[in-house]
């Protein structure tokens, strides 16, 4: 991708990210957020192809970016009917920006769901901070394209659990920015990450290859390296002044029963003002999306061959650290 210098020059402050792991309520909270007309937060085709065109459209024409995009997450129903019940995917809505990623060879998507992997997962975790450092530059040059033709600057609101594990390396490119992390019970985690990888598999493998018991290993393996990592970098930087005001933890149990509360907790901590404007967008978007709206996610641990226990066991610092909601 070859940048332009006035588009490197273009500010990224006070940047707003949401890390956590995986099934933690970040796309909720993470969309949720977006609504705020004062946030932005780069849309999934944006993400896919993040230069924009110069297209003079006229009223009522698509871009073409969002339709090439279209045939990709319709790709994802027709393998899985079922995917809208663990995760929606639209070419217009707020998306991980682990596709920015991607273009320095981190791929969370092959981390997560592709099997037979060591070597690369070996290669991945054996990063360095120097290595991240230059992802992250790169990574905040390709934000500075998606937005070099907005006609206003504003917070951008950030969401990969990514994040979680190269922190270190992200607040040295963006020192200002803010950490959001969800926190949940792992053992619903856990249980709904495997029924969510599980609802992938047929999209690469055949699905008497990879079975359910495989995945339960695999998951809690995973998502336990993620909790392991973070926790490990905030045991490092708590006693700092201003690690209070980079990370913001939120209990998932209080962001389902109380979100706009929870938003509110936000706005107050990030010292960020709160107009009545994103309080009434805030509030259409969750009347406008209840929980189990696609409908209910089930998902059972035993299929996994996991019992609650042994989650809770492995899980254990991540529950104390930070005194998850059981």
């Amino acid at each position: 991708m070859k940048i332009a210098v006035t588009q490197v020059k273009i500010p990224v402050m006070r940047p707003m990210f949401i890390g956590g792991i995986m099934r933690s309520g970040s796309t909720f909270l993470h969309k949720l957020l977006a609504a705020d007309p004062d946030l932005r937060a780069p849309l999934f085709y944006e993400l896919i192809a993040p230069v924009p065109l110069k297209l003079n459209l006229s009223p009522g024409q698509c871009d073409p970016r969002i339709l090439a995009i279209s045939e990709m997450a319709e790709l994802f129903e027709v393998v899985n009917p079922d995917f809208a019940r663990y995760h929606q995917l639209t070419p217009t809505s707020p998306h991980e920006c682990y596709h920015l990623m991607a273009r320095s060879f981190l791929s969370k998507a092959c981390f997560l769901v592709c099997f037979n992997y060591d070597d690369y997962a070996t290669w991945w975790k054996n990063r360095t901070k120097a290595d991240m450092v230059k992802v992250y530059k790169f990574y905040k040059q390709q934000l500075q394209v998606l937005t070099s033709r907005d006609t206003d600057l504003k917070t951008l609101l950030l969401k990969c659990h990514n994040h979680t594990l190269f922190t270190e390396a992200l607040l040295e490119v963006f020192p200002d920015a803010c950490i959001i992390n969800p926190v949940r019970n792992p053992v619903d985690m856990v249980g709904s990450f495997c029924s969510f990888l599980e609802g992938l598999v047929p999209m690469y493998y055949d699905k008497e290859v990879i079975g359910p018991k495989f995945i339960g290993k695999k998951v809690l393996y995973d998502l336990a390296y993620y909790a392991d990592t973070f926790i490990k970098f905030r045991k490092k930087v708590e006693k700092r002044s201003e690690a209070n005001n980079t990370f913001i933890d939120v209990q998932y149990s209080q962001l389902v029963a109380s979100p706009i509360n929870t938003l509110r907790a936000i706005y107050s901590r990030l010292d960020r003002p709160l107009t009545q404007e994103a309080i009434a967008r805030f509030e259409a978007y969750v009347k406008a999306n209840p929980q189990n709206k696609h409908g209910r996610h089930q998902y059972s641990l035993a299929r996994y061959g996991l019992t609650p226990l042994e989650v809770r066991q492995r899980f254990a610092e991540y529950i104390e650290y930070f005194h998850v909601d059981e």
